[in-house]
């Protein structure tokens, strides 16, 4: 089962103020307002999205203005938002790695605490603050004085791939050096101090696949409960991959199968619902527009996806900045129109029988078109493989009915005929009980 979310506690919690919050650009729900602090960082991660990083950084006045701006809720921030009609605020530092400016970011907090009672803001029983470090600067005695201070309003994700060899494949300092040990122990320590369930999110990419299965049953072995893993969506995967990431996923499912685990773990490759049509009208992911993020120079993006750090030399998609609020409606009304339909129009994505759950990355399609609300096809065969997959263990655990709806022209260069074949009959046996 999945962890609850902090907006989803909200909602949970205080269902008359989400009735009518519907996701959307200028809606009243739960927000996350991300503060790139830095586009620094000390690993040199070979997967890692933001290609074009550099030592800038958030000044205090840049913050402190941000801050003022999105809590007095006036017309600077209208057209996106009014914090005072917002249920909540996750406020998520990123970078880059943000432990380097752990500094500015204890300074942010206290100051965005401190306003927030000189101004009876509704927030301030309603906030989190949310953290994702690489972990290699978590012992440091700022850092830990800071969690300390800070602990129950703070969420803090250390990214560990699975197994250390899979890890420190991708996740090395710029001499080379895997950085898996300095990571597994921040997370075992946070877990210790707070009791909080360590999150993961296995980032799958060429050079790392052949670890894939290994990873995923490392985590089930620790008993982590709750495992997040998902493919890169830039370009480079062919059919092989798929292939591969096919034997890998039969592996872990025939495991939780075997040793009857799949009812109490939650594997978000195996268990994300895919494998029917997509029939949810609004946009894939929030980087259309919903995760307002603030960068280094003070200048508003859609998500991290579409900073400067991230889409290089792609023109900027600026919508407003720290000394002015919101300063292009058209941008933020094009941002409210993407639809999962303007987004495939014109695309084989429009009338694919599997396109639940196939997941997009709306900052990097920008990036590669110029062109706000078009999406990537790069992870079409992978896609396809994580599909067959499912059918084997939704059907096989009973967890959910999941009939064939993918193409046999499409299954078979991957899994072969004769599997293609065992799988249909799996889904149509348990489609009839």
């Amino acid at each position: 089962m999945r962890n609850e979310q902090f907006g989803d506690s909200l909602a949970r919690l205080f269902p008359e103020e989400n009735r009518n919050n519907r996701m959307r650009v200028g809606g009243n729900f739960c927000r996350n307002l991300t503060m790139q602090v830095t586009e620094a960082c000390n690993l040199r991660c070979s997967y890692c999205y933001q290609h074009a990083k550099s030592p800038e950084r958030m000044s205090w006045e840049t913050a402190r203005q941000f801050i003022d701006m999105v809590l007095a809720s006036d017309e600077r921030m209208a057209p996106y938002m009014r914090s005072r009609e917002c249920p909540g605020v996750v406020l998520d530092f990123i970078g880059g790695e943000p432990f380097l400016e752990i500094d500015l970011i204890s300074d942010i907090c206290d100051y965005f605490i401190r306003r927030m009672i000189e101004l009876d803001h509704p927030w301030l029983n309603r906030f989190r603050f949310a953290i994702s470090t690489n972990g290699t600067l978590y012992f440091e005695d700022k850092v830990q004085q800071f969690l300390r201070r800070h602990r129950n309003h703070t969420s803090l994700s250390v990214t560990i791939d699975g197994t250390k060899a899979m890890h420190d494949m991708c996740r090395v300092d710029e001499f080379g050096n895997g950085s898996f040990d300095i990571a597994n122990r921040a997370a075992e320590d946070w877990q210790k101090k707070t009791g909080a369930m360590q999150g993961t999110k296995i980032t799958l990419a060429p050079q790392n696949l052949a670890l894939c299965s290994d990873a995923i049953l490392s985590f089930v072995r620790s008993g982590i409960k709750v495992i997040n893993a998902n493919v890169v969506f830039e370009e480079g995967w062919n059919t092989e991959h798929a292939r591969e990431l096919y034997q890998h996923l039969i592996r872990v499912a025939d495991y939780m199968l075997d040793n009857n685990l799949s009812n109490d773990y939650y594997i978000s490759i195996l268990d994300q619902p895919c494998g029917e049509k997509y029939m949810n009208p609004g946009p894939w992911c929030g980087g259309s527009g919903l995760m307002l993020c603030v960068d280094p120079r003070g200048d508003f993006y859609p998500c991290v996806r579409y900073a400067p750090s991230s889409v290089g030399d792609a023109p900027k998609y600026i919508f407003g900045n720290v000394r002015d609020g919101i300063t292009d409606l058209e941008r933020v009304r094009a941002l409210s129109n993407v639809t999962r339909a303007s987004q495939v129009e014109g695309t084989k994505c429009e009338t694919c029988p599997i396109s639940g759950g196939c997941a997009d990355c709306a900052g990097y399609s920008y990036e590669v078109f110029g062109d706000v609300g078009k999406r990537t096809t790069f992870i079409c065969e992978m896609h396809i493989a994580r599909v067959l997959a499912q059918v084997y263990y939704q059907n096989k655990s009973h967890k959910r009915r999941l009939p064939m709806n993918c193409p046999k022209e499409w299954a078979v260069p991957i899994v072969g005929e004769e599997e293609y074949l065992r799988l249909e009959g799996i889904a149509n046996a348990n489609q009839g009980e």
